[in-house]
């Protein structure tokens, strides 16, 4: 485990009571007004004016491309292309032109295009948008929480899936066969589309055996359990009742764990051929257009099945919200949290512990039944 940690850049010493700053508090982000002791956001009551509200970071993943010299734009432009944007800003110029005239979703018209240049103050802003616009994609990170487990004992091992639990799992797995049906079984959407990964505990390992147990075979990737997945106590203290003393707080070991998996997919290196190129020289009738602009940067799909307080901690740091909240969050058994990083960084949440695969009887969480319904 603590290679694990280092790999990820969290100290190992004093993992416990480690006090790493790990997540992105709004306190942490100063701004000028503060400072001059102006109103900040005018129209908030001014009982609240003191309170520090967030910006976002969009380097939060330290993968954000930021100059035609970074390894990654390099690589995704190829060595003809990366001469041109490194050369002058007619180069720089061309290599937008370029990358907009790709087939694909990101595809603009010549004359747009030119509108672009026209009209930029920032031609290095407006290479870098193009870039990720034309060669980026999609990654959604769908959170499952394992099913209802055995609680009557303290040995880990023996904390396996109830009935009822593995009944949520395999309920989970063909929700999620159903909304990930196009990237199982669509051609150029094989086995790096999708891939499951799972806490070393054996609750959520016996559930991510039953969602994949629902999925084509081969039409997907299984990852080795992460160590850095498992059920511990958020790394921030609760609001605003504290939970836990500071010394039960293991603050390297979750946020190691969002990590070693959260962080936006890396740029493409090429651009596809085939259809997408064929739509493209077909496609001249009002109708046909759409074909142009079919997409050749396929989106790809991470399910994390692990549990709640992983939930609910990844949840809020991914969106760059105060963590403290996290006990306010309650991720039912076999819930499904759908979280999606944009190519540029940007993190949307698509919904939160949804449960609707499973019956009001079948909504738990932990041992306590028709939850919240009682």
């Amino acid at each position: 485990m603590r290679a694990a940690l280092r790999k990820v850049g969290i100290a190992t010493a004093g993992l416990a009571t480690s006090t790493v700053a790990c997540h992105v508090s709004s306190c942490m982000l100063e701004t000028g007004a503060s400072k001059k002791n102006e109103r900040r956001i005018p129209g908030i009551p001014a009982r609240l004016d003191h309170q520090c509200h967030g910006l976002w970071d969009n380097n939060w993943d330290n993968c954000a491309p930021q100059s035609p010299e970074d390894k990654t734009v390099k690589k995704a432009l190829g060595e003809h292309l990366s001469q041109a944007a490194t050369a002058h800003n007619d180069g720089l110029k061309n290599v937008v032109r370029q990358l907009y005239a790709e087939p694909g979703s990101g595809h603009l018209a010549a004359e747009a295009v030119e509108v672009l240049i026209k009209d930029t103050e920032d031609l290095l802003g407006l290479f870098l948008k193009a870039l990720v616009k034309v060669r980026g994609a999609k990654r959604h990170f769908i959170l499952v929480r394992h099913g209802q487990y055995k609680q009557d004992t303290t040995v880990e091992s023996e904390k396996v899936l109830t009935p009822l639990g593995r009944e949520q799992a395999t309920k989970t797995g063909k929700r999620l066969a159903e909304a990930l049906k196009a990237a199982l079984t669509s051609s150029g959407r094989g086995k790096k589309r999708v891939r499951i990964h799972v806490s070393t505990m054996v609750r959520a390992v016996e559930t991510a055996d039953l969602i994949a147990a629902q999925f084509p075979e081969g039409a997907f990737k299984s990852l080795p359990p992460n160590p850095l997945l498992v059920e511990g106590s958020p790394p921030v203290h609760n609001i605003p009742d504290p939970l836990y003393s500071a010394k039960d707080v293991h603050r390297s070991l979750m946020e190691a764990g969002f990590r070693s998996i959260f962080h936006r997919l890396p740029l493409r290196d090429e651009p596809d051929s085939g259809k997408a190129i064929e739509a493209t020289v077909v496609g001249t009738e009002a109708g046909d257009q759409n074909s142009s602009q079919e997409q050749t940067v396929h989106d790809e799909y991470d399910i994390v099945v692990c549990h709640a307080n992983v939930i609910r901690y990844i949840t809020l740091r991914a969106l760059q919200l105060p963590p403290e909240a996290w006990f306010r969050l309650h991720p039912r058994n076999g819930s499904i949290t759908h979280l999606r990083v944009g190519a540029d960084g940007s993190v949307d949440l698509f919904g939160f512990g949804e449960s609707s695969h499973l019956t009001v009887d079948e909504n738990t969480f932990n041992m306590i039944s028709r939850y919240p319904y009682k």
